[in-house]
């Protein structure tokens, strides 16, 4: 394996990522794992996943157009909508 200089990272992200130029918008995701408050060894169960998740999983109950989905890992993921800048997202 060879090791990349921080050029060569720069350009292989360039061309990978933004081949049609740098994104218009930016969005921001955070992947959260599910853990009991008591035992954080114990599995949560998919009956008490859905119960403590489903008000809040219905279209518009996070504030800005946030959503929450499920990952196929267990773990839950809180997506904001795209914006124009990090600080409009961040809001």
């Amino acid at each position: 394996m060879t090791e990349l200089t921080l050029e060569e990272a720069e350009a292989y992200v360039l061309g990978v990522c933004f081949k049609t130029g740098l994104p218009e918008r930016i969005g921001v995701e955070t992947e959260w794992l599910v853990q009991d408050r008591h035992n954080p060894r114990l599995p949560i169960s998919v009956d008490r996943l859905n119960a403590a998740l489903a008000p809040i999983e219905v279209t518009g109950a996070l504030p800005g157009g946030s959503r929450l989905t499920r990952e196929q890992g267990g773990q839950l993921e809180l997506s904001s909508p795209p914006a124009l800048s990090l600080g409009a997202c961040s809001r």
